[in-house]
């Protein structure tokens, strides 16, 4: 016998619920085996109790009976296992003419719980009566989202639809039919629209800002979806993803498509100890120093300087000892600091036939 909201269930999310009230039922013996057998006559349950993770379950339902029993059991679905309903006499029957009506302790009433990720979490913390100040929330960022979405009347409207559902899209606003697709899969927690329990749905006018958050790394477009969907959700917000990035300079100079810059000139490389050098200029503890590195084996020469404000001529001295304790270099690589870049710096390189890069 079905409980008002068991009636509700889809046929996949009703034989899941048939196979965790089972496993309930049985859980004394079931508890603590090595592993069991589940035999079943309808196949899509085998993939989801076998194969897919939590994460790729999207009906929140199924996500969270999954949950339960892999917590508790461990068991197997096996493909050759997969039986038709007609052959599997005993339970069919049982299950067409029960002999009795169940107890009320045998109901299956489905408990919302909220999904456990951080961001929900965050939203939890809501004040209690009597806090004033918005800092007790907790997430201030989500304090201010939260004000957005109260003073978006779309947003509100989105609200009440998914409160009270939607039978036909003609009947929703014509702003807010872009959701039709995904109704089923929305949901209310302490005022914000959730699609599968963990995304938050973004009123419009923050979604500016959710997009520079997403984007403040610069990791490209896929990166920076795989992120969106862990936490934030709107209708075509891939594609929005997508023209932000692309309109960014500096992930365009970061796309594979861009050649790297070569060490040397095309077709060579070092052969030979300190025939390509490096110098760089750093600070450690108040303290600087030079750093005079070989290409070819990594072999560091370091200098020290006992005074602030380095010049040309206290970078010239140090680097014209190491080209004698070792040898010249053909080139020589830095960035450019104006101890390098200077007239006096590229005159010395020039008379030492030490070309700059």
């Amino acid at each position: 016998m079905l409980s008002a909201v068991e009636q509700n269930y889809g046929m996949t999310s009703l034989d899941l619920a048939g196979v965790y009230w089972a496993m309930q039922k049985c859980k004394l013996y079931l508890l603590g085996l090595p592993s069991f057998e589940i035999i079943t006559d309808h196949q899509p349950l085998v993939s989801i109790l076998n194969s897919k993770t939590l994460d790729e379950i999207e009906n929140p339902r199924q996500q969270n009976m999954k949950e339960k029993i892999q917590q508790q059991f461990n068991f197997v679905v096996k493909w050759n296992k997969w039986k038709a309903g007609k052959r599997m006499f005993i339970s069919d029957a049982l299950s067409r003419k029960p002999v009795s009506d169940p107890p009320k302790d045998n109901g299956m009433a489905e408990v919302e719980v909220p999904n456990e990720r951080f961001i929900v979490n965050s939203i939890n913390s809501q004040p209690s009566k009597g806090q004033e100040k918005a800092e007790e929330f907790g997430d201030m960022n989500l304090v201010r989202l939260l004000e957005i979405a109260k003073q978006d009347k779309e947003y509100q409207k989105l609200i009440k639809i998914v409160q009270k559902g939607c039978l036909r899209k003609k009947e929703m606003p014509e702003k807010l039919r872009e959701f039709w697709t995904s109704l089923n899969r929305l949901s209310i927690f302490n005022g914000f629209v959730l699609l599968n329990r963990k995304r938050i749905v973004i009123p419009n006018g923050a979604k500016d800002d959710i997009l520079k958050e997403l984007h403040v790394a610069h990791q490209g477009i896929e990166r920076t979806k795989r992120r969106a969907r862990e936490t934030v959700y709107w209708p075509n917000i891939d594609k929005d993803i997508a023209q932000v990035v692309s309109n960014c300079d500096a992930c365009r100079q970061r796309l594979p498509s861009q050649p790297k810059e070569e060490m040397l000139e095309e077709g060579r490389e070092p052969t030979k100890p300190f025939e390509c050098v490096g110098a760089d200029l750093f600070t450690i503890g108040g303290k600087e120093y030079l750093a005079y590195i070989d290409r070819l084996s990594g072999w560091p020469v370091v200098h020290a300087f006992n005074k602030a404000g380095i010049t040309t001529a206290d970078v010239i001295k140090p680097i014209r000892k190491t080209c004698m304790d070792h040898s010249i270099p053909k080139i020589s690589e830095s960035d450019g600091g104006l101890q390098f870049a200077s007239t006096e710096f590229q005159s010395f390189l020039k008379k030492w036939g030490i070309k700059w890069r």
